[in-house]
């Protein structure tokens, strides 16, 4: 057989099992042994990667790829040890072999043998020192590796702390950065490295090490803290921007820096400025203190810094409600993009905000198109309240910008208090837009006002299938609406969509006997996506002694072996509770057989059938 057959034929073992799991099947594990003594080290490589995917799997080929270490072929030599790495922590038996590799000629193999010592983690205490020499590799890659191994190795690594440290001060991108996190794992829980990652945050090619070797420390000492807010103060601007940043990623736990902080926000450097503001909004209403700041950072000139302002008062819980006022009367003097800042921060109150609608509803009458979008944007976010009802309306009719698509929704989201809103997004249902009339009919779903049935009716038959579907599923939320629609939803079991067949099978679950009826036939729809809604629909009907035959029909699409309508089925069945009875044999027999997905997915459907769990 010609090389290149077997490897393609290794590579067909390797893959293909993967449609069924993600490895190749142990049962595979002789045939890859036997290509290990390939004369061809493609085929060899390609037999030890094969095996790696198995991990544990492979327990019986391990020797076997201990040895491959030595193979003569240093393609070969690195397959051997990414394999060793695929069977994970505690494989402390390997820690030796592959130690040995980070002496090897060829640096694809050390770089291998490092990144498997790392997936041994604790286990491959043994390799510190080598490791920790390995961090002077000549290859940037074996540097990295090694790095990331001690890292993972954990506080057993901290002997090589010392290297590093030295190790900040790389030439290469990689290694520092690595080197920066390893620090970090090995000391977890103190401040013991802050001195040296703070001094390596004051030079430019170490600053991005640093400062996330500086992020992943606890802080509890309070040293770091108070040396990060000394950072702060620096002559370099990059200094205060990185310090800024490293107590926005401690978030509560640099609390203690807030003053600090909330004088950067005023710092000469718009970017120190920013960052300032983003790391007290990731401290959340603990540092509530510093919303005053917040409103002043919202008028800043930059740009940037509005925004980030504005999204740091939106975590600012209730105590942001109080400069709702503020906002509002900064509106009078503002114009231009910081008056677009001031309509974005209202939006990110959300709700808190409401009492702004009156000033906001006048913007959208304005001539700018840039401020109506800005201004009906923030009105949709502060949906959730019955005064914003007018504005959304308002807006149904402005198609630029999505407005009208997302003021639909927001009036969904507000739910059966926004029935005043029904007649509007009927009038909406004929909009020539598509995305119009599918979100008005979404939200005549959530509002759930009946007086919208004969509108969504009629919208089953639109000529667009987003707009049918999205009827259908309102229909479903109507409750006596989709009672008095089974025919028109019965019709719309012979949509082309099966998206909108299946969304009319669930909806015919709230149509009484009739729509019953009409799922049962859906069942042996030509698409799974339907024979699952079908189901669903049954488990979902409200009469309480189903036939027989509706259950027997839940367990021959249980059986038919597609998995999207196997969940549909047993949901259905689980929904049913104890009149479902007769299906649990059935039920019991099919778990001694089946993936553990599909186990799951019995078992609670037992539990409910049963009343409690198995």
């Amino acid at each position: 057989m010609k090389p290149m057959t077997r490897i393609f034929l290794l590579c067909a073992l390797f893959s293909a099992p993967m449609a069924r799991a993600s490895s190749p099947e142990p049962g595979h594990v002789p045939r890859l042994r036997a290509a290990l003594q390939d004369a061809d080290p493609e085929v060899r490589s390609s037999a030890l990667r094969a095996l790696g995917r198995l991990g544990p799997g492979a327990e019986a080929a391990l020797r076997d790829m201990i040895r491959a270490l030595q193979d003569p072929d240093a393609r070969v030599r690195s397959a051997a040890a990414g394999a060793l790495g695929g069977f994970g922590p505690g494989r402390r038996e390997t820690a030796g072999p592959l130690m040995r590799s980070l002496r090897d000629g060829d640096a694809r193999v050390r770089a291998g043998a490092a990144w498997a010592l790392g997936r041994i983690g604790p286990a491959a205490r043994e390799a510190v020192p080598a490791l920790a020499r390995a961090l002077e590799d000549p290859d940037p890659e074996v540097r990295t590796r090694s790095a990331e191994a001690l890292g993972s190795i954990g506080p057993e690594a901290a002997e090589a702390a010392p290297a590093l440290k030295r190790s900040l001060s790389d030439p290469a991108p990689g290694p520092r950065l690595s080197a920066s996190m390893a620090l970090s794992r090995l000391r977890r829980g103190d401040a013991r490295l802050a001195p040296e990652l703070l001094e390596a945050l004051r030079d430019p090619k170490l600053r991005e090490a640093a400062a996330l070797g500086l992020s992943d420390l606890s802080g509890e000492d309070g040293k770091l803290v108070y040396e990060l807010a000394a950072a702060l103060r620096d002559a370099d601007p990059a200094v205060r921007g990185k310090a800024a940043w490293v107590l926005g990623r401690m978030e509560g736990r640099g609390l203690e820096a807030l003053d600090a902080l909330r004088a950067a926000m005023r710092d000469t450097s718009a970017d120190v400025r920013m960052v300032a503001v983003w790391a007290v909004g990731r401290m959340g209403e603990s540092a509530a203190a510093a919303v005053p700041d917040l409103v002043e950072a919202v008028g800043d000139e930059h740009p940037y810094v509005r925004e980030t302002a504005g999204l740091a008062l939106g975590r600012m819980g209730e105590e942001a409600r109080k400069t709702v006022p503020l906002l509002i009367g900064a509106l009078n003097g503002a114009s231009g993009s910081k008056r677009g800042s001031l309509f974005l921060t209202l939006g990110y109150l959300g709700p808190r905000a409401a009492e702004a609608v009156p000033a906001l509803s006048p913007f959208l009458e304005d001539a700018d198109p840039d401020t109506r979008a800005t201004a009906a944007r923030a009105l949709i976010k502060l949906g959730a309240g019955k005064k914003t009802i007018p504005a959304l309306i308002a807006l149904l009719p402005i198609k630029e910008n999505f407005l009208s698509t997302e003021a639909a929704m927001a009036l969904g989201d507000i739910g059966p208090d926004a029935s005043g809103a029904v007649p509007s997004l009927v009038s909406a249902l004929a909009d020539p837009d598509t995305h119009s009339r599918a979100s008005a009919a979404w939200a005549l779903g959530k509002i759930r006002d009946a007086s919208a049935a004969p509108a969504l009716r009629a919208a089953l038959a639109d000529k667009d299938p987003l707009v049918r579907l999205s009827a259908a599923v309102a229909l479903s939320n109507l409750g006596a609406g989709a009672a008095s629609s089974a025919s028109a939803l019965v019709e719309a079991l012979k949509d082309q969509d099966p998206d909108v067949r299946s969304a009319a099978a669930l909806a015919l679950a709230s149509a009484g006997p009739a729509g019953k009826d009409a799922a049962l036939l859906s069942i042996g729809d030509k698409d799974p996506r339907v024979r699952a809604g079908a189901a669903l629909a049954l488990g979902r009907s409200s009469l309480r002694d189903p036939p027989d035959q509706e259950i027997r029909r839940l367990l021959e699409l249980f059986m038919d072996g597609d998995p999207s309508q196997q969940n549909g089925a047993l949901w259905a069945l689980g929904t049913m509770g104890p009149r479902a009875e007769e299906a649990v044999p059935l039920l019991l027999e099919a778990l001694k057989d089946s993936t553990p997905e599909a186990r799951c997915m019995i078992l609670w459907a037992l539990a409910k059938i049963r009343g409690k769990p198995l």
